[in-house]
C-alpha cells in the first residue's frame, strides 16, 4: 500500500509540473492560443489575448464568434469548418492536417485587425474531433507593408510604361 501512495504522489507531481510548464508557455507567448468546442463556443483562451486585442480573457470567453470577427471572417470560418468536418464525414481526413486561414478580428477600440490563424483539430483516442485548437498571430503591420511594396510596384511599373524613353 505504501508503494501504490507513493507512486500516486510522484505521477501528480510529474503531472503537476507538466502543467505548470504548459501554463508557463501558453501564458507567456506573443502568440495568442485558443480552443473552441466543436460548435464554435470558445473554451479556452490564452493571456496573451490581451497584449494582441485588449480583452481580458473572461472578456473574449463570453463573446460569440460574430463579435470576434467580421461577418466576412465569420463565413470565411464557418465555411472552411464545414469542408473539413465533410473530410471527416468520408474518412478521408488527415488527422495531422493543420490549415492556415487568414480573418479580420474586432479588438477592444472597435476597430479590426488582420489575424492569421493555424488551426488543427484536437482528437479524443479513437481519432474523433473533439476540439478546435488554434494559434493566432497579428498579421497587420506584414499585410499593411505587402499593400505598400504592392502599391509602390503599381506605381514603378506605371511611370515605366508611360515614359517615352527607355529606362
Amino acid at each position: 500500500v505504501g508503494r501504490d501512495i507513493t507512486d500516486t504522489k510522484a505521477a501528480e507531481f510529474a503531472l503537476q509540473a507538466s502543467e505548470e510548464r504548459y501554463r508557463l508557455i501558453a501564458d507567456n507567448t506573443a502568440d495568442h492560443i485558443w480552443i473552441f468546442d466543436m460548435d464554435l463556443n470558445l473554451k479556452y483562451t490564452s493571456p496573451s489575448v490581451m497584449k494582441m486585442k485588449g480583452f481580458t480573457v473572461e472578456e473574449v470567453l463570453s463573446q460569440s464568434l460574430e463579435e470576434m470577427m467580421t461577418p466576412a471572417s465569420v463565413e470565411s470560418i464557418l465555411r472552411r469548418v464545414r469542408e473539413e468536418m465533410a473530410l471527416e464525414a468520408t474518412g478521408t481526413a488527415d488527422p495531422d492536417h493543420t490549415i492556415t486561414i487568414e480573418t479580420e478580428e474586432y479588438i477592444k477600440d472597435g476597430s479590426t485587425i488582420m489575424v492569421e490563424n493555424a488551426v488543427t483539430l484536437m482528437r479524443d483516442p479513437e481519432g474523433r474531433p473533439v476540439s478546435i485548437l488554434g494559434i493566432s498571430r497579428d498579421i497587420t503591420a506584414r499585410k499593411s507593408a505587402e499593400q505598400a511594396l504592392r502599391e509602390s510596384e503599381d506605381r514603378y511599373r506605371k511611370l515605366v510604361e508611360i515614359s517615352p524613353n527607355a529606362v
